[in-house]
């Protein structure tokens, strides 16, 4: 069996556009750094929100949510604050991810985006 293990990253800065907007803080994306084995196409990050809030304070959840390919696995990474967050598939590629910031959290407005499929064939 061979595993063929294909990879779109990107990176937004979003944060920033959180507090006190109205409306989702919507990105429509071009991938910044994208990996692929062979010829064959890297799975599609097509859109990519943030709901907005009125603060970023401990307590605050961040919602974030991904439109790509279906059946992937998506991640994101808020600067160094959190690492590789799972996003979970709400439904057939629509992607959803949930953080409460901490205490501790020193928030920057990086957030990194990874959508991961694999491509199996005995």
């Amino acid at each position: 069996m061979t595993t063929k293990l294909f990879v779109n990253t990107i990176a937004v800065a979003t944060l920033g556009v959180l507090l006190g907007s109205p409306t989702f803080a919507q990105a429509q994306l071009k991938p910044a750094a994208l990996l692929v084995q062979q010829s064959t196409a890297a799975p599609q990050i097509d859109s990519f929100r943030v709901n907005p809030v009125s603060q970023l304070s401990p307590g605050t959840e961040l919602v974030f949510t991904l439109q790509g390919t279906p059946n992937a696995q998506a991640m994101l990474t808020i600067g160094t604050t959190a690492r590789n967050l799972p996003m979970r598939e709400v439904e057939p590629g629509y992607y959803e991810g949930r953080y409460t910031i901490r205490i501790q959290d020193q928030l920057t407005e990086q957030v990194d985006l990874k959508l991961v499929s694999d491509d199996r064939t005995d």
